[in-house]
């Protein structure tokens, strides 16, 4: 069974189509990229397939069941999900919690009516908090935070959901390079180590490379490639996708695909 199976999705914002008969399958376990240009609706199929937003047409089946017939409890049971657009709205100041309260959230889907949060909460939030480093962080405002510890914040709510899929827009977004591959690397292992199906939102190209066994590009809504990065990052497919000259060699470190921009005038 896969994780997520996407059918035939058409869906868009205020009757605008934005993701347009697009079809995928993420099997269990998988680290899924999905790349493309500003616009093609990368943040969108996101969306679509945690029930943030409504679809017009198709289908999207996580762990085998319909979203449609799952309610937003479930689903949250089912997948955490960390999207860009949460630092940005606390940067406008309007959600004053402590970083702990925040990370506590994540624990929504399983409080009781009351909302009484358990010893088993409390040791939840707790190992999101130090896997996000963010635990010397508890007691502060996340309005005082920087963009790049607001992020690890909401990583750390989307950790302590306890889920099997973890979606990502733009993980890496507001961190410095340390925290880029320290966040990633975490990931990593939690999909090697315990079986987690990742599927992140990536702009570098490189980043995506290193970390995704597969990547997904779009562009203009559909599905322009499938495969794995030795297929997908290559220069002529790239020039194709974003219309940009670039380079693409091996890594001397991993071997895997890593693309060098060029100037496209001389000087």
């Amino acid at each position: 069974m896969n994780a997520i199976t996407i059918e035939n999705l058409e869906c868009g914002y205020g009757g605008a189509p934005v993701i347009g008969g697009v079809s995928l399958d993420v099997p269990r376990g998988e680290f899924l990229g999905i790349l493309g240009p500003n616009g093609s609706g990368k943040t969108t199929l996101l969306r679509a397939a945690t029930g943030i937003i409504e679809t017009s047409a198709g289908r999207i089946t996580v762990n085998g069941t319909d979203i449609r017939s799952l309610g937003p409890r479930d689903i949250a049971r089912q997948v955490a999900c960390v999207m860009q657009d949460n630092a940005a709205s606390v940067g406008a100041g309007h959600l004053a919690f402590a970083v702990r309260d925040v990370v506590t959230m994540g624990r929504t889907p399983y409080l009781s009516r009351a909302g009484w949060a358990t010893s088993r909460d409390r040791d939840a939030v707790d190992r999101a908090m130090e896997l996000a480093e963010v635990t010397h962080l508890a007691d502060r405002p996340i309005t005082e935070l920087s963009g790049g510890e607001r992020q690890r914040a909401f990583i750390a709510m989307a950790l302590a959901q306890e889920c099997d899929i973890i979606m990502l827009d733009e993980p890496t977004s507001h961190l410095d390079i340390a925290h880029q591959i320290g966040i990633l690397d975490l990931f990593a292992g939690l999909n090697r180590d315990s079986n987690k199906t990742i599927v992140g939102v990536f702009h570098d190209l490189n980043l995506a490379s290193e970390y995704c066994e597969h990547l997904l590009l779009l562009k203009d809504g559909q599905v322009a490639a499938v495969g794995k990065p030795e297929d997908i990052l290559t220069a002529e497919m790239i020039r194709s996708i974003y219309g940009a000259r670039v380079a693409v060699q091996p890594s001397p470190a991993t071997g895997r695909p890593h693309v060098f921009l060029r100037k496209s005038v001389n000087t």
